[in-house]
Protein backbone atom coordinates (compact mmCIF):
# COMPACT_ATOMS: atom_id res chain seq x y z
CA UNK A 1 0.00 0.00 0.00
CA UNK A 2 1.72 3.24 -1.55
CA UNK A 3 0.24 6.72 -0.10
CA UNK A 4 -0.69 9.18 -2.37
CA UNK A 5 2.61 11.23 -2.60
CA UNK A 6 4.65 8.16 -3.73
CA UNK A 7 1.44 6.56 -5.62
CA UNK A 8 2.42 8.53 -9.13
CA UNK A 9 5.84 7.19 -8.93
CA UNK A 10 4.92 3.77 -7.87
CA UNK A 11 2.31 3.58 -11.05
CA UNK A 12 5.19 4.47 -13.17
CA UNK A 13 7.36 1.76 -11.43
CA UNK A 14 4.68 -1.12 -12.77
CA UNK A 15 5.65 -2.56 -16.02
CA UNK A 16 3.93 -3.22 -19.00
CA UNK A 17 3.57 -6.69 -18.23
CA UNK A 18 2.91 -6.30 -14.50
CA UNK A 19 -0.42 -4.17 -15.98
CA UNK A 20 -1.06 -6.97 -18.51
CA UNK A 21 -1.65 -10.03 -15.75
CA UNK A 22 -4.75 -7.45 -14.24
CA UNK A 23 -5.94 -6.59 -17.58
CA UNK A 24 -5.90 -10.52 -18.75
CA UNK A 25 -9.10 -10.80 -16.20
CA UNK A 26 -11.17 -8.62 -18.45
CA UNK A 27 -12.25 -11.44 -20.59
CA UNK A 28 -12.72 -13.26 -17.73
CA UNK A 29 -15.04 -10.41 -16.34
CA UNK A 30 -16.99 -10.52 -19.69
CA UNK A 31 -18.09 -13.86 -19.63
CA UNK A 32 -18.91 -14.71 -15.78
CA UNK A 33 -22.55 -14.36 -14.91
CA UNK A 34 -22.27 -14.63 -11.37
CA UNK A 35 -19.77 -12.89 -9.24
CA UNK A 36 -20.84 -14.27 -5.61
CA UNK A 37 -23.29 -15.73 -3.80
CA UNK A 38 -25.29 -15.26 -0.17
CA UNK A 39 -24.68 -18.12 2.08
CA UNK A 40 -26.51 -18.41 5.20
CA UNK A 41 -29.41 -16.54 6.77
CA UNK A 42 -31.25 -19.60 7.75
CA UNK A 43 -31.50 -21.59 11.09
CA UNK A 44 -29.65 -24.59 11.21
CA UNK A 45 -31.46 -27.54 13.32
CA UNK A 46 -30.58 -26.56 16.43
CA UNK A 47 -32.76 -23.21 15.88
CA UNK A 48 -29.68 -21.49 15.71
CA UNK A 49 -29.28 -18.31 13.26
CA UNK A 50 -26.77 -18.46 10.96
CA UNK A 51 -25.89 -14.79 9.91
CA UNK A 52 -25.46 -14.63 5.63
CA UNK A 53 -22.27 -13.60 4.28
CA UNK A 54 -21.55 -13.00 0.78
CA UNK A 55 -19.13 -16.19 -0.88
CA UNK A 56 -16.92 -13.89 -3.92
CA UNK A 57 -16.10 -16.09 -7.27
CA UNK A 58 -12.70 -17.15 -7.90
CA UNK A 59 -12.66 -13.93 -10.12
CA UNK A 60 -13.25 -11.78 -7.45
CA UNK A 61 -10.78 -13.15 -5.27
CA UNK A 62 -7.82 -12.87 -8.24
CA UNK A 63 -8.78 -9.45 -9.13
CA UNK A 64 -8.08 -8.63 -5.33
CA UNK A 65 -5.22 -10.09 -4.69
CA UNK A 66 -3.71 -8.74 -8.36
CA UNK A 67 -4.23 -5.26 -7.34
CA UNK A 68 -2.55 -5.94 -3.83
CA UNK A 69 0.09 -7.79 -6.03
CA UNK A 70 0.43 -4.06 -7.99
CA UNK A 71 0.54 -2.07 -5.23
CA UNK A 72 -2.27 0.21 -6.79
CA UNK A 73 -4.31 0.31 -3.94
CA UNK A 74 -3.06 3.87 -2.52
CA UNK A 75 -3.75 4.81 0.99
CA UNK A 76 -5.58 8.18 1.55
CA UNK A 77 -8.95 9.20 3.11
CA UNK A 78 -11.29 7.57 1.04
CA UNK A 79 -14.34 7.60 3.39
CA UNK A 80 -14.13 11.96 2.99
CA UNK A 81 -13.60 11.27 -1.11
CA UNK A 82 -16.95 12.02 -1.95
CA UNK A 83 -15.76 12.64 -5.30
CA UNK A 84 -15.44 8.70 -5.52
CA UNK A 85 -18.76 7.66 -4.49
CA UNK A 86 -20.11 10.17 -7.20
CA UNK A 87 -18.30 8.75 -9.76
CA UNK A 88 -19.34 5.49 -8.82
CA UNK A 89 -23.10 6.45 -8.52
CA UNK A 90 -23.45 7.90 -11.83
CA UNK A 91 -24.28 5.50 -13.95
CA UNK A 92 -23.26 7.63 -17.11
CA UNK A 93 -19.50 8.59 -15.87
CA UNK A 94 -17.07 7.75 -18.58
CA UNK A 95 -13.90 5.93 -17.31
CA UNK A 96 -12.07 6.08 -20.00
CA UNK A 97 -11.20 9.72 -19.16
CA UNK A 98 -10.92 9.54 -16.08
CA UNK A 99 -6.57 9.21 -14.70
CA UNK A 100 -4.99 6.27 -13.52
CA UNK A 101 -4.76 7.96 -10.03
CA UNK A 102 -8.26 8.42 -9.54
CA UNK A 103 -9.21 4.77 -11.20
CA UNK A 104 -6.97 3.39 -8.81
CA UNK A 105 -8.57 5.23 -5.90
CA UNK A 106 -11.88 3.95 -6.97
CA UNK A 107 -10.51 0.39 -6.67
CA UNK A 108 -9.28 1.58 -3.13
CA UNK A 109 -12.62 3.00 -2.09
CA UNK A 110 -14.79 -0.28 -3.51
CA UNK A 111 -12.21 -2.86 -1.11
CA UNK A 112 -11.99 -0.52 1.65
CA UNK A 113 -16.05 -0.31 1.59
CA UNK A 114 -16.30 -3.84 1.14
CA UNK A 115 -14.44 -4.29 4.33
CA UNK A 116 -17.61 -2.51 6.37
CA UNK A 117 -20.45 -2.97 3.30
CA UNK A 118 -19.70 -6.79 2.88
CA UNK A 119 -20.58 -8.10 -0.46
CA UNK A 120 -19.79 -4.62 -2.13
CA UNK A 121 -17.30 -5.15 -4.61
CA UNK A 122 -19.10 -8.63 -5.69
CA UNK A 123 -21.54 -6.20 -5.98
CA UNK A 124 -19.07 -3.69 -7.70
CA UNK A 125 -18.30 -6.30 -10.10
CA UNK A 126 -22.36 -6.98 -10.83
CA UNK A 127 -22.74 -3.74 -11.88
CA UNK A 128 -19.86 -3.35 -14.46
CA UNK A 129 -17.87 -1.10 -12.37
CA UNK A 130 -14.66 -2.99 -11.26
CA UNK A 131 -14.66 -3.75 -15.57
CA UNK A 132 -15.45 -0.40 -16.24
CA UNK A 133 -12.67 0.70 -14.13
CA UNK A 134 -10.36 -1.96 -15.55
CA UNK A 135 -11.02 -1.01 -19.17
CA UNK A 136 -10.25 2.58 -18.25
CA UNK A 137 -6.64 2.00 -16.84
CA UNK A 138 -5.88 -0.10 -19.67
CA UNK A 139 -6.52 2.85 -22.13
CA UNK A 140 -4.52 4.81 -19.97
CA UNK A 141 -1.77 2.36 -19.95
CA UNK A 142 -1.69 1.19 -23.54
CA UNK A 143 -3.32 3.71 -25.18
Amino acid sequence: MTDLKDFETKLKQISNEDWKSLFDLIPIIEKTETFGETIGGEKNSEGIFNMPHTKPAAIVNDFFHKVNELGIVPMFDWVSWTEGSDIIKNKDTDYSKLSTEILCKLITVIIRANRFNEGYLVISFEKGIILKILKGLKQNIYG
